[in-house]
């Protein structure tokens, strides 16, 4: 009797039990008139797809082949369906995010809770407590020695006496002879005791050797489980302590202190995934207004099947498309909403009245044909003020009209991309680094190297260093920063033999680092008449690189032995290019 597990299924997307639920085989009647009818077949079914076929043969080893192709037949239909629903679903389920882009802003609570910055982790739930107690564990107690058996102690027996012996006069000797006998085995069973006291002794003093290296590992372990975790907790009150700071300094509208409340709120709110995360905004504490700049989902990046709107299902087929006018007004909606959820959000999430004001701009990236290049086009932009965003109901308005209401500036056609005059100009050091939001993460002993910038990697690694060769703090001295993700800094090791001067460099970087950067150092090392050079990245050298330093006064450390000589210090880190928004310092 076939089964479906008798078959291959190469090329299956999706689970491959599902799909072999719906297969099915069922034998030929052998009462059929027809003169195969005795020859073995099947009749292979897969009903939702509304498939089926008959297969005869001599065996079933002879249907296997044909069944087999059948098989791969219905698997690329299979795939072709699934893959439809797939998209059919993916498209109603942007439908319906895009439907509530505002209204489910609405029912979250946009106020940063400043205590869920701090850090409340124990260090027993950090990794670093875990591997040394994993170490800790890992130390057997010696077991007590095994002592060697003491034989029984000999025992005099009278010898017997007959009577013949005692009419010889042999009686005597023979006593004479019990005697000596017994006191030869007396001194052997004493020599041997004697041995075996020494090798006692010998087993229990090794033994207590032994037992004093377990104690004393223990006890170092445990020295050092007290000294991390006593850093532990003064980095983790340092870190509490700044977030007091932070919060003190929001309450009194410093302008750092509120853009950054600002990329705690931006950075929480999730939006459909047609939506790009590019937004620079800048606070001005003169008169209490944020300007915010959002890049828009471009009009090609939205679906134009009106599949939600006509209420298809996932087994259905979207064949309406919108027309032209029916896709503009979809494509304002979706834009003027995001611009009214922003004004929600903010204004909403900042509890100590800093804002009181937002400017919020809608821009989009799109190809200019007559130049072929990219541009960045505002769209829509929209002033108002906390009084007045008060007295909107969000619940029932309309986005457009509200839009036009609160006197927002834009082409009555947005999918058009007719450019609209820059609001705003922001600040050099907003467009420097405003690309992301900097915020603060709760600290667990996982800092991660790639989420700093360039200055704070460089300060760790100078304290980390100092810790190395032992120098005193600030005997590192920072010597430049360049815009490339590089910092240089030279120090004195003071190891009599090997020690002398020394160039660290550091090239924060999630690409392979060339052999024009160890050359570079080597040149710096020429230059200034180092003893050594230290060339550290975030990611890795390529096989040139490595070559180029061989025999050279020059260390490479790559991103993961960077981390080891983190962890021998007793900091626990990462380094992780992939988180958008990861371990940033806002004290930079």
């Amino acid at each position: 009797m076939l089964t479906v597990n008798a078959f291959v299924y190469d090329g299956l997307h999706g689970d491959v039990l599902s799909f072999q639920k719906g297969l099915s085989f069922i034998p030929f009647d052998d009462d059929e008139d027809d003169l195969q009818s005795t020859l073995p077949g099947y009749i292979i079914r897969y009903d939702s797809l509304g498939l089926s076929a008959s297969v005869k043969g001599e065996n079933e080893s002879t249907l296997i082949p044909t069944i087999q192709e059948y098989i791969n037949q219905w698997i690329q239909i299979w795939n072709r369906d699934n893959s439809s629903k797939e998209r059919i679903s993916q498209t109603i389920d942007l439908h319906s995010d895009l439907d509530e882009l505002l209204s489910s802003s609405l029912l979250s609570d946009h106020k940063v809770d400043m205590d869920s910055l701090k850090s409340f982790i124990p260090f027993e739930s950090t990794d670093a407590w875990k591997a040394l107690q994993t170490e800790l564990d890992g130390i057997k107690q010696p077991s007590p020695p095994s002592m060697p058996i003491v034989p029984p102690k000999p025992i005099y027996k009278e010898p017997k006496i007959r009577f013949s012996d005692s009419l010889l006069f042999r009686k005597k000797s023979i006593l004479r002879s019990a005697q000596q006998e017994f006191n030869g085995k007396m001194e052997s069973w004493n020599r041997f005791c004697e041995r075996i006291e020494v090798v006692k002794a010998e087993k229990l003093s090794f033994h207590a050797l032994e037992m004093q290296i377990f104690e004393q590992t223990r006890l170092d372990i445990h020295e050092k489980i007290e000294a991390q975790r006593h850093n532990y907790q003064a980095d983790q009150d340092r870190y509490n302590e700044q977030v007091d700071v932070f919060a003190v300094n929001y309450q009194g509208r410093q302008r750092d202190a509120v853009e950054r409340y600002v990329g705690l709120i931006l950075e929480r709110s999730v939006y459909p995934s047609v939506f790009p995360v590019n937004r620079k905004w800048e606070y001005n504490r003169n008169n209490l207004t944020l300007y915010l700049s959002a890049e828009m989902p471009h009009p090609d990046a939205l679906p134009r099947d009106g599949s939600q709107s006509t209420g298809l299902s996932i087994n259905s087929v979207p064949t309406e498309l919108y027309t032209k006018q029916e896709f503009n007004r979809r494509y304002n909606d979706v834009i003027y909403k995001a611009l009214l959820r922003n004004l929600h959000e903010l204004f909403s999430g900042d509890h100590v009245g800093a804002i009181d004001a937002i400017q919020v701009s809608g821009w989009v990236k799109t190809l200019n044909k007559g130049n072929g290049q990219f541009e960045n086009i505002t769209i829509a932009t929209l002033f108002c003020t906390r009084e007045e965003f008060s007295k909107i109901n969000l619940r029932q308005v309309d986005p457009t009209l509200c839009f036009r209401f609160l006197k927002g500036v834009s082409a009555p056609e947005l999918s058009d991309l007719i450019p609209i005059p820059i609001p705003h100009q922001f600040s050099i050091r907003e467009s420097l680094d405003r690309s992301t939001p900097k915020v603060l993460e709760p600290m667990d002993g996982h800092a991660n190297l790639a989420g700093l910038s360039i200055r704070e990697l460089g300060k760790s690694l100078i304290d980390l260093f100092e810790k190395e060769f032992r120098l005193m703090p600030g005997d590192i001295k920072l010597q430049q920063e360049n815009h490339d993700g590089s910092l240089e800094a030279w120090g004195i090791d003071p190891e009599p033999i090997r020690g002398g001067k020394f160039i660290l460099q550091t090239r924060k970087s999630n690409q392979t680092t060339t052999v024009s950067a160890v050359k570079e150092l080597f040149g710096s090392m020429m230059h200034e008449g180092a003893h050594k050079g230290i060339l550290i990245t975030t990611s890795d050298f390529s096989p040139e690189a490595y070559e180029f330093a061989r025999n050279k006064p020059l260390v490479l450390l790559n991103g993961s032995q960077l981390l080891s000589l983190f962890e021998r210090h007793g900091i626990v880190a990462r380094i992780s290019f992939r988180e958008a928004i990861s371990l940033k310092s806002w004290l930079s």
